[in-house]
């Protein structure tokens, strides 16, 4: 009932704040949708323009990656970002994607922006996310207070599934 429950929040929530469904089907169609299972994540040609396009002209900045050594994708995905990111003048820290699975990022899940304080994160990391959000490379945020202060961390997780029933009890 799991995937059911989900239906049932949103639905609440247009209701409850009065959001204008035509509106809302709109935004339907922005959200990045969750790869077909046996399919690689892979950075299409459009998303690379939109993630150059959008950070051209913009402060260079400098990200660590990390790509989960138990996704057999995660690591060409990371590398088709990190690519893409370095033709903008943006530097990959120690000039590597490192493959381990940190046990505070093992959980997270998809692709994820770490800071140190959500409250209050690098402006690098303020604008990464932004810009793979146009790319419709879905990222969020993460904290971890380990994290140096102006350090952000790009990782490649496992991939999202989409919610089923669970079976009855």
């Amino acid at each position: 009932m799991r995937f059911g429950n989900q239906l049932v929040e949103i639905m609440t929530r247009i209701l409850r704040d009065r959001l204008d469904p035509g509106m809302v089907l709109a935004k339907l169609d922005e959200v990045d949708k969750i790869p077909e299972e046996g399919v690689a994540r892979m950075v299409n040609d459009v998303q690379k323009q939109l993630i150059i396009q959008n950070l051209n002209g913009k402060p260079s900045g400098q990200i660590a990656i990390t790509a989960h050594p138990a996704v057999e994708d995660s690591a060409e995905y990371a590398k088709g970002i990190a690519t893409t990111l370095l033709t903008v003048g943006w530097r990959i820290e120690g000039n590597q994607i490192k493959r381990s699975a940190p046990p505070q990022l093992d959980p997270v899940l998809g692709i994820a922006i770490v800071v140190r304080d959500k409250g209050a994160p690098p402006s690098s990391a303020v604008l990464l996310k932004s810009v793979l959000n146009k790319a419709r490379i879905g990222a969020g945020l993460v904290a971890d207070p380990t994290m140096a202060p102006d350090a952000p961390l790009l990782w490649i997780g496992r991939r999202r599934v989409i919610a089923t029933s669970e079976p009855a009890k």
